[in-house]
């Protein structure tokens, strides 16, 4: 799917506009992801080494997006998607 074209090339293409549903992974998300898709892969609430390194990991970038928000880390939340955090706020 192309999201930007000439108006002719546009006729015979789809045009997607459910974004509040899904959006395309930005090239930058997708290289930071990587490593946890393949190799580095754990669950970040288990006790063995794999998911001690995932918890390391989840909590620097908790750390990240503190320090980008001016705010302290235990105010930062994760949650899987846009309903639970809807339920949480």
């Amino acid at each position: 799917m192309k999201w930007w074209g000439s108006d002719k090339d546009r006729k015979n293409e789809r045009v997607y506009l459910d974004w509040a549903s899904a959006t395309p992974l930005l090239p930058e998300a997708k290289v930071a992801m990587e490593p946890f898709l393949g190799s580095d892969f754990g669950n970040a609430s288990s006790i063995h080494k794999e998911g001690q390194v995932a918890r390391e990991t989840v909590e620097g970038a908790r750390d990240r997006v503190a320090r980008a928000l001016q705010t302290r880390s235990e105010y930062v939340t994760f949650t899987a998607g846009g309903t639970e955090a809807n339920n949480l706020a």
